[in-house]
């Protein structure tokens, strides 16, 4: 079970409200973009860059080759792209792969209180939208907005006391795919009642765990939910019903993903204040909650002439969750290297600051990286943030070399620029669309609120065959 450290919320948390999914769907469909903060909007700009970037990225990985040729023998007809790629597929086909694609080298967006991977299901959705809806670029970052928004929020519900997270839930498969829904649907400007609905058919959708970790499973759910959140929605236009109480029915979501759900997270200071800024892009390619544990060890590399091979042992003292989600000290091939915290500190002892080279089955079978991995041990350390590390590196001689990391960069407390965003976006995308095309999207993810068609993006990331 999932520790949470988060503070706990009034005695009345938990209470069910028995209007609360039309209370959402009003919220959404009343929202306009002109009242969302300017802040807000540019960390939704922020958000699809990132993301845009991490599908590119992994858009030739063995999983998404497997992805989209299952899905060519039954797609229909090829309206949307696949980003990074030169093929299309059906829109609800081209959702699916670019969510899938998107996660592959687990460097999607994190939100840290509650592990979702907010941008993933609800962007995937949206392009695909964009490119058989007309949305103007407004329209699709203020959905992406809400989208988030949502997902995040009902996160909340599932882990905010007197709630108890439960870690076996892959969060994003469960959340994700309603935020894809209310987006979708937002894009679409359903009414408030298609757009209960499309909520009450994307809870019924809703799935993932952890247990696919390490395995090509493990994006699986983030390309799932926004496929299903965008079917949801286009159900919902053509007059498909759904439950008028999906979300807090005594058979409803919440209730069925935490006994004790709080109801209030969903909608309280709706408005006022926003959960997707507590959303936080990774500058390594693995569980954000192993990230803190490696800028501990850049530190100690940072601060003397670290000879690698006079280390004794390496102790790591960090969140529980750290260790029940990348508790892996010896990773065998490229699918568990993402959730091995061992492997990435031994990595940023040996060569610096870690990047998607070290996820490799190469960078596994490395004796050097082996013989550190090995000497690595993490201990859970309560009362200790999600974010934060504590390492004491002990050398042969018996000198111990000690950091402490209070918020791993990446955080909100030590969030990437906009320049490292882009930085990080052209090093996945680059290789695979070129300069030009990298360029073009940067531009248009800074500049979406004023794009006159939302689907300028997606066609910018796609794979041009000479």
């Amino acid at each position: 079970m999932e520790v949470d450290d988060r503070p706990q919320t009034s005695p009345h948390a938990g209470v069910q409200s028995d209007n609360l999914t039309q209370h959402l769907a009003g919220l959404v469909c009343d929202s306009r973009l002109a009242d969302i903060p300017e802040v807000v909007k540019h960390e939704g700009a922020r958000a699809l860059l990132n993301w845009i970037g991490c599908a590119i990225g992994g858009s030739s990985d063995a999983t998404t080759n497997s992805a989209i040729a299952t899905l060519q023998e039954f797609s229909g007809p090829p309206v949307a792209t696949v980003l990074g790629r030169a093929e299309r597929l059906d829109a609800l086909s081209a959702a699916f792969v670019n969510g899938v694609s998107s996660a592959v080298h687990a460097f999607d967006d994190t939100h840290l209180p509650t592990v979702t991977h907010p941008t993933g299901p609800v962007a995937a959705a949206l392009l695909a939208l964009a490119e058989t809806r007309f949305t103007s670029g407004c329209d699709l970052l203020h959905a992406l907005v809400l989208g988030m928004e949502v997902e995040c929020r009902l996160s909340n519900v599932l882990i905010t006391p007197p709630a108890e997270g439960d870690e076996r839930w892959l969060m994003t498969g469960l959340t994700g795919t309603i935020g894809a829904a209310v987006a979708a649907g937002r894009a679409m400007r359903l009414p408030s009642a298609e757009m209960v609905w499309a909520v009450g058919t994307a809870v019924q959708q809703v799935s993932g765990l952890r247990e696919g970790h390490a395995t090509m499973g493990h994006s699986f759910p983030i390309g799932h939910a926004a496929r299903c959140g965008l079917f949801a929605a286009l159900l919902a236009q053509r007059g498909f019903t759904g439950a008028q109480q999906a979300i807090e029915g005594p058979r409803g979501f919440a209730k069925m993903y935490a006994p004790r759900p709080c109801l209030e997270a969903l909608t309280d200071g709706w408005g006022q204040t926003y959960e997707m800024l507590q959303n936080a892009f990774k500058p390594y390619p693995c569980g954000i909650v192993a990230h803190a544990a490696i800028d501990a060890a850049l530190e100690v590399k940072r601060s003397c002439t670290l000879d690698v091979h006079s280390i004794h042992h390496v102790q790591l003292d960090v969140h529980p969750l750290a260790i029940a989600l990348t508790g892996r000290p010896a990773p065998t091939n490229s699918f568990e290297v993402p959730y091995s915290m061992h492997h990435w500190v031994a990595s940023a002892l040996l060569f610096g600051a870690p990047d998607l080279r070290h996820r490799t089955d190469e960078a596994i079978r490395d004796p050097e990286v082996g013989r550190l991995r090995a000497l690595v041990e993490a201990r859970a350390k309560h009362g200790c943030a999600r974010d934060e590390a504590f390492i004491c590196v002990t050398m042969r001689d018996g000198t111990e070399l000690r950091a402490h990391v209070p918020h791993a960069r990446g955080s909100v407390e030590r969030p990437l620029t906009d320049a490292e965003l882009e930085t990080k976006f052209r090093s996945q995308s680059e290789p695979i669309v070129g300069a030009e095309a990298s360029q073009r999207l940067i531009d248009a993810c800074w500049g979406l609120e004023h794009l006159q068609d939302g689907a300028v993006v997606p066609h910018a990331a796609a794979l041009r065959v000479k």
